[in-house]
């Protein structure tokens, strides 16, 4: 195996101007003078995901025909903010309407101890790369609120991590970044397809770095020269100029440094009576093995709702990985390991070479994701050998259509299969579920209920993981929604103000355009599976799942 080999993808890069808007007359030249300036403090954010629906759980104790007219006139209301560009007016308002009396269960049962490795690993590149740069981490997803990390920018240069449900925050801490003179760079899951936009709309945002951001926010530090850098999309006067692309080998990163986190804190949270790591572990931590997905990587492949990045699969070498972990059992006496890789199993031989690498004499558990079309009797005795106690599959479906819509690979006979192999080496499944891809019906959905009450019969069996389809950007539902002809307008200046609002409203004409349902009967299924016990948790609009690594039940140790 040459896991390194044939990863480095470029392509040309495309320069292009900003449909008229005047941007700093003086863009670039700012931004070369900022460039050569020394860099001597960096802060890495991750900012706190933003939940514009809150509003909507006020609703879930009402009578249902009312709760039903409650949503309706919400979401109608974001079709016309959308029309008449009244976002702040209207919505931002309702976001601020009394939040309910009992305990907001949608920020409660998110696990807050997986550590933010996207920055963490950018953080350690800087530091092994770029001596006497002090870099502080400041995570607004588990140990910070959005108004702390706010309070506590103070570097020369401000890296923000932009993901879907933290787009509009990531924005905001760029403004507040800006003001107190710092050089602002965004990256992240939700920056990397909106590059462009973000610097069309957003002057205070100085440059993007696109996919990984470690070697190109470490040769910014150092003043390299603005065009040598990879994946480095920033203005030039009135245009907008995208640098080749270029995935590093995961083997010539560092792993990332814990250090720079206090680990106790994330340890702390992992005792959360809401959402506990489950006994016996005491200790959890995360690591990635593995970047991108090989169903993804094909070029038939990839889910119509995944906005994953990454279009390569990427490996690394076995025993890094198990270094790493030992590592971090020695050094933080970790005792349960989440690797949140895609598909742990998805290259059978580099799974095979994984599990013969585990150091003997090494008693760690861990916890991952597979695809079940790649679970066979090997896998399983394999997964338990060396050390798997639960994965999450992504079963999404009981109607083969629908599967087939969603463009998965696994079918039902498959995630049946999967789950017997799993119940025989006493692995627990936590099951992912997606409702609402094209030509979903009420009848489609009735078929996944059936069959979502069929898994709970198998002994191993953890929970559900519901999620209804988002089309974040990246994910081949949102391209769909922005290139039909009917709603080229209506979107064509997604990425600005209010994202996660526009957002709202491509989850109505997504119901509207490509199912048979509207998204109001989905928010009724979803109370009626919570009623019904199939979902230990409230949901709302921006349900997303929750499982962040952290199993209910052990079924092997």
């Amino acid at each position: 195996m040459e896991p390194c080999a044939n990863l480095e993808r470029e392509r040309e890069g495309l320069i292009t101007g900003c449909n008229g808007r005047i941007i700093r007359a003086s863009g670039l030249e700012e931004m070369k003078m900022g460039a050569s300036k020394k860099v001597e403090k960096v802060q890495l954010v991750l900012p706190p995901p933003r939940r514009p629906d809150t509003y909507l759980a006020q609703f879930s104790g009402w009578p249902h025909p009312l709760v039903r007219h409650a949503r309706r006139i919400i979401f109608r209301l974001a079709e016309v903010a959308v029309s008449q560009g009244l976002f702040a007016a209207i919505l931002q308002r309702l976001t601020r309407l009394r939040q309910p009396r009992r305990q907001d269960k949608y920020i409660a049962k998110f696990a807050r101890w997986p550590q933010p490795l996207g920055i963490l690993s950018v953080g350690t590149y800087i530091k092994q790369n770029n001596p006497g740069v002090e870099v502080e981490i400041l995570d607004g997803n588990n140990v910070l609120t959005l108004d702390e990390v706010k309070r506590r920018i103070d570097a020369d240069l401000v890296g923000i991590s932009a993901t879907g449900g933290g787009y509009d925050h990531a924005i905001e801490v760029a403004k507040v970044a800006k003001k107190r003179g710092a050089r602002v760079i965004l990256g992240g899951a939700a920056a990397t397809p909106l590059a462009r936009e973000i610097l069309k709309y957003y002057d205070f945002v100085d440059a993007v770095i696109r996919y990984d951001g470690e070697l190109a926010f470490s040769k910014y530090v150092a003043a390299a020269p603005l065009a040598s850098i990879e994946n480095l999309v920033y203005r030039d006067g009135h245009e907008i100029r995208e640098n080749p692309i270029k995935l590093p080998c995961l083997d010539k990163l560092p792993a990332p440094d814990r250090d720079l986190l206090d680990m106790e804190v994330y340890f702390r949270n992992s005792k959360d009576p809401e959402y506990p790591i489950c006994e016996p572990f005491k200790r959890p931590v995360n690591i990635y093995s593995q970047k991108g997905c090989v169903w993804r990587s094909q070029e038939e492949g990839g889910c119509v709702f995944c906005s994953i990045p990454y279009y390569d699969l990427r490996l690394r070498e076995p025993k890094l990985v198990w270094d790493e972990i030992s590592f971090l059992v020695e050094k933080y006496r970790a005792d349960f390991i989440w690797d949140p890789s895609d598909n742990l199993v998805g290259d059978k031989e580099w799974f095979k070479a994984f599990c013969a690498a585990k150091p003997k004499g090494l008693k760690i558990h861990y916890t991952n994701y597979v695809d079940a079309e790649d679970i066979d009797e090997e896998v399983a005795r394999l997964l338990a050998e060396s050390g798997c106690v639960s994965v999450f599959v992504g079963v999404e479906s009981g109607d083969p259509k629908m599967l087939q819509s969603m463009n998965k690979k696994a079918t039902l006979e498959d995630n049946m299969r999967a789950m017997e192999l799993l119940q025989k080496y006493r692995i627990g499944v936590v099951a992912g579920v997606v409702v609402g891809v094209q030509g979903e019906s009420k009848e489609s959905l009735e078929r996944t209920v059936e069959f979502l009450k069929r898994l709970t019969e198998f002994d191993n069996f953890d929970r559900f993981e519901w999620g209804s389809l988002i089309p974040f950007s990246g994910s081949k539902a949102n391209r769909m929604l922005r290139e039909h002809p009917d709603l080229k307008e209506k979107y064509k200046d997604f990425g600005n103000e209010d994202y996660l609002f526009q957002l709202a409203c491509m989850i109505q004409d997504w119901y509207r355009y490509y199912c048979e349902i509207d998204y109001s009967y989905v928010l009724e299924l979803q109370d009626r599976v919570l009623r019904e016990g199939l979902v230990p948790y409230e949901m709302t609009m921006f349900q997303r799942r929750s499982w962040s690594g952290t199993p209910t039940k052990v079924f092997r140790l």
